[in-house]
């Protein structure tokens, strides 16, 4: 039977070929990390198992570009407009330009319309030109914004294109713009969702770079100011990056491509391993400063903290594991390669500390440790002593709070927005934030009134219906005022429809298409939050429901994969409920059947509800909405959370104390330094995150610390109170 004796021994006997083993998969690992890529579509974030291979949209393939200035009708400005619009216009894979430029007077000579901007812009006279402009159903507040401070140009690029190939053309689009208008004094930000993308990218490469770079340099800083001793950092830090390297190597074997979701899988493997690393160096320590031989040490906290380890990483991996129950198809990947991450760490960890520990020898703590240690041990003397003599009253205190703070926590609200995922002061934030105030929305929303080229209803239909879902567009006042064919003719000499054929082909297709039967009605949607989108698309739904039965030749649709996003506010809360009722449930029974007592998986339950709760009524506090990070970070944060409470656990079924007050405050005693400073290392680990750009790694750093510090405070305090009160029955210890 392979028990940790078992295993431990083998390492023990034959530490040289565990350390092979280890290094070959290391370079195997390391073989395969080249396929490992970044993802390239962020609305994959919000996809579930039902929409992964949905219809791609033009408007994806959309870019912005917003050119700012004093005056946007002075002559230099539309000059470097037409300049930029010919140049990119050449770009191989970009199908139209539109600009203001673009715009017509409802003036013709021969089969020309004037422009309202006329080449000779320097002599135009600036009321008259404000005046057209003004008058102009295209461009004032569409093209243009009404204070003349902001204009946009719109590329449209080939939809067909591959990915890399959109990302090369925005790169190109982004330096030609600069290029242009900033070389004369004039702003330009580059929005749209490949720029998006783009800027996201870019982000994600440096946050991976940072947070790997970040997270190995606190290891091994940590690991030397609890240890003072290179050996000794060198044992506790190769099982983690062992296991993260092993992660990476599995994301490229499975096709899991980097996103801003799995960006911080690496420094939690690290940390979370580490964890792990630091609690058997600290018995093979404490052991051998008992006088104990080396392999004896080794052994022995093989035995003692061995099994702990292995339920604690298998709580982890079931708070991970969790995630697999949600919905959204990356929520359920993240959650798998974490789980995969912790397996990788933990064997690592068994296979690796134990076995560096023979090969390198004894490994002597600095002179003062003992007494220092003596201190400490103190110190945690007295809060056990503390917790055990008022344990009802902080029990107490710990289930009204709970009750509290859940109570407030019940106010929490979905909301997902576009801001919350761009690097924070990029052009894309600031494009946002400008597109909104000025033109009224960032998100393009293009609706599509279409009808069968071989049996086409009436002109009159078509029109009639193209001016109906322009009026409801108009009557929703979030969305920007539409625009649709009806405003291009207008635009028109007389406002006559026979006018269209003089209209540049690039142009008109904007609006109308009668070679592919669709009729194009755009507006612009604000980054206003899914907690006020939802319901005015739902409505949006059911008003294209309506005018399709009024209709019936017609079909009417919008690019609704832009916006699923949106509509995720429900699955988010389903998914947080389920996940955590899962974790929760997994996390008691595995507590029960490890330490062969319900009582006990019973007790460890309520002090790691309390991170949850505090954390969430901390996000309802300071106004943090619930988001895709937060999901995520509840479930990990119980599963991390309880394994300091099976340390403590293992720690009290090991006391030879005949009290049970006693074993409490023993148990304390023995495992206080490990746990507080695995919460240190933890934190420290993740801090590297809050140096995201990004604002939802900000949030899911934070938030996660929160939860750690609260799950020590539930730890140091609550569990003792709970034990001393219902933990009277003896019980087997796990690994029996």
């Amino acid at each position: 039977m392979i028990t940790m004796d078992w295993i431990s021994r083998k390492i023990v006997d034959r530490p040289w070929i565990a350390l092979l083993t280890a290094a070959c998969l290391v370079v195997a690992s390391l073989c395969v990390m080249p396929s490992l890529r970044f993802e390239q579509d962020t609305l994959y974030l919000f996809r579930t198992a039902e929409t992964v291979d949905s219809q791609t949209f033009a408007d994806e393939n959309t870019v912005v570009v917003l050119v700012g200035a004093d005056d946007c009708l002075a002559p230099n400005v539309v000059k470097a407009i037409r300049s930029f619009v010919s140049e990119t216009s050449q770009t191989e894979h970009v199908q139209s330009v539109l600009s203001l430029d673009d715009a017509r007077r409802p003036l013709r000579i021969g089969k020309l319309l004037l422009r309202v901007f006329p080449k000779d812009i320097e002599q135009e006279d600036p009321a008259k030109l404000m005046e057209r402009v003004a008058a102009h159903p295209l461009l004032d507040g569409h093209l243009i914004s009404a204070d003349h401070k902001w204009t946009r140009v719109v590329v449209q690029i080939d939809s067909e294109i591959e990915t890399a190939d959109l990302h090369a053309i925005v790169s190109k689009i982004k330096s030609d713009a600069k290029r242009v208008f900033e070389s004369g004094d004039m702003k330009v930000l580059v929005t749209g969702l490949p720029a998006v993308q783009w800027e996201i990218k870019q982000s994600l490469v440096r946050d991976q770079q940072l947070f790997i770079t970040g997270g190995i340099l606190a290891g091994f800083l940590l690991s030397f100011l609890i240890f003072r001793s290179w050996r000794s950092v060198l044992i506790v830090m190769a099982g983690p990056v062992v296991g993260a390297v092993s992660t990476f190597g599995f994301m490229a074997v499975w096709g899991e491509a980097i996103n801003p979701l799995n960006v911080v899988v690496i420094p939690m493997a690290l940390t979370i391993a580490l964890t792990d690393s630091v609690h058997l160096q600290l018995q093979i320590q404490r052991l051998r400063q008992s006088g104990v031989a080396v392999t004896d040490a080794v052994l022995r906290s093989m035995r003692e903290v061995g099994p702990a380890c292995v339920l604690t990483s298998l709580t982890t991996m079931i708070g991970f594991g969790s995630l697999t129950t949600a919905k959204l198809l990356t929520i359920q990947r993240f959650g798998i390669v974490c789980g995969v991450s912790v397996a990788f760490s933990l064997l690592a960890v068994l296979v690796l500390v134990p076995a560096l520990a023979i090969v390198l020898g004894k490994v002597q703590p600095p002179k003062t440790k003992r007494r220092t240690e003596h201190r400490i041990d103190v110190v945690f003397d007295r809060i056990g002593q503390f917790a055990v003599h008022r344990r009802k009253r902080i029990t107490s205190v710990c289930v009204i709070a709970i009750a509290a703070m859940l109570l407030i926590a019940s106010s929490l609200k979905p909301r997902i927005s576009m801001s919350e995922g761009l690097p924070i002061q990029s052009d894309a934030q600031l494009a946002v934030t400008v597109a909104d105030r000025h033109f009224g929305g960032t998100l393009p929303m293009v609706l599509t009134a279409s009808w069968s080229t071989e049996d086409p209803p009436s002109g009159e239909t078509i029109k009639d219906a193209t001016v109906s879902v322009a009026k409801i567009i108009q009557s929703e006042p979030l969305f920007s005022a539409p625009l649709s064919y009806q405003d291009l003719i207008a635009s028109l000499p007389k406002q006559r429809t026979s006018e269209l054929k003089f209209v540049p082909d690039r142009f008109r297709n904007q609006f109308i298409d009668a070679g592919r039967g669709q009729s194009y009605i755009s507006t612009w949607v604000p980054d206003a939050g899914s907690d006020q989108l939802a319901p005015r698309l739902t409505w949006l739904d059911e008003q294209l429901r309506q005018l399709a039965a009024r209709y019936p030749s017609m079909d009417f649709t919008y690019n609704r994969r832009d916006f699923e996003p949106i509509h995720l506010g429900g699955t988010l809360i389903r998914d947080l409920a389920f996940s955590l009722l899962t974790a929760a449930l997994l996390c008691t029974l595995v507590i029960a059947i490890g330490f062969r007592s319900l009582r006990l998986g019973l007790i460890a339950l309520l002090p790691n509800c309390l991170p949850l709760v505090a954390t969430a009524c901390l996000m309802a506090l300071v106004g943090i909405p619930l988001q895709l990070t937060s999901v995520t970070v509840f479930a990990i944060a119980l599963g991390v959370a309880v394994d300091d409470t099976i340390h403590v656990l293992q720690r009290y079924r090991l006391s030879t104390k005949p009290v049970n007050a006693d074993r409490v405050v023993d148990a304390l005693v023995h495992v206080g330094r490990p746990i507080c400073l695995t919460t240190v290392i933890l934190v420290a680990g993740l801090s590297v995150v809050l140096l995201s750009q990004i604002p939802a790694m900000h949030q899911f750093g934070s938030l996660f610390i929160a939860s750690l510090l609260w799950a020590l405070l539930g730890d140091l305090f609550v569990l003792p109170a709970m034990l001393t009160i219902w933990g009277q029955r003896q019980t087997s210890q796990p690994g029996e």
